[in-house]
């Protein structure tokens, strides 16, 4: 893993070696995917997920009151 760690550190340590999954707050992803949408999702309340991968970054938005599942193969 090779990510800014400015981004993700914790105490000096590198935790999203550990974690892959992360709740992002105050996102200004959210903010350009509502503009983009000519405002239209103004009046629904968006998650923004990263998950982190060896080789990638997988951005997730969902609204607030879904219900997420799993699956696995």
């Amino acid at each position: 893993y090779d990510y800014d760690q400015a981004m993700v550190e914790n105490d000096q340590e590198r935790f999203y070696c550990n974690w892959s999954l992360f709740k992002v707050e105050n996102s200004q992803y959210i903010q350009w995917f509502v503009k983009q949408n000519i405002d239209v999702c103004n009046d629904i309340n968006i998650l923004h997920y990263s998950i982190f991968t060896l080789h990638n970054l997988i951005e997730v938005l969902i609204p607030e009151d879904s219900i997420i599942t799993a699956m696995w193969n």
